[in-house]
C-alpha cells in the first residue's frame, strides 16, 4: 500500500509541475504497468505449475526471469536508436540539431534501410537518417 501511495503523490506532484497533460499521461501509463503486473503473476503460476518448479527452486526462477526482462529490454531500447529512425531518442535530436545515435547503414532491421548517422557523413549509408531526413536507399543513392 505504501508504493501505491507514493506512486500517486508523486504523480499529484509531477502533474502539478509539469501540467495536467503530462501528469494524466503519467497515470495512463501507471495503470497501464500495474495492470500488466497483475497479469504477469498469473504467467508466473502457469509457468511454475507446468514445468513443475519444486517449491526451493521457485524464488531463483523468479529472479532469473526478472533479471532476464530486464537485460532484454536494455537491449531493445538501445537497437531502437538505431532501428526506428522516428523514435523519441530520434525525434529529440532532429529538435536540438543533431542526430542522437550512430548507426552504420547495414543496422537496420532489412540489413540495409534504417540507419542513423550525423549530417554529411550520409553518402555511403544507403537509408540513412541524416540531420532528421530520409536519404535514398538504393543503387539510385550512389
Amino acid at each position: 500500500m505504501f508504493y501505491v501511495a507514493a506512486a500517486v503523490v508523486f504523480g499529484v506532484w509531477f502533474m502539478s509541475a509539469y501540467g495536467g497533460a503530462y501528469g494524466t499521461e503519467y497515470f495512463a501509463g501507471y495503470l497501464v504497468e500495474k495492470s500488466l503486473s497483475v497479469d504477469n503473476l498469473f504467467v508466473f503460476v502457469i509457468i511454475m505449475t507446468t514445468f513443475t518448479v519444486p517449491e526451493e527452486h521457485q524464488q531463483k526462477v523468479l529472479s532469473f526471469g526478472i533479471v532476464l526482462a530486464l537485460a532484454m529490454r536494455a537491449v531493445f531500447m538501445a537497437l531502437s536508436r538505431c532501428w526506428v529512425p522516428g523514435s523519441l531518442t530520434a525525434r529529440r535530436g532532429a529538435e536540438r540539431g543533431r542526430v542522437p545515435g550512430r548507426c552504420s547503414g547495414r543496422g537496420g532491421p532489412a540489413g540495409g534501410a534504417g540507419g542513423l548517422v550525423p549530417d554529411g557523413e550520409a553518402d555511403g549509408h544507403p537509408g540513412a537518417v541524416a540531420g532528421g531526413r530520409q536519404v535514398a536507399a538504393g543503387p539510385e543513392a550512389r
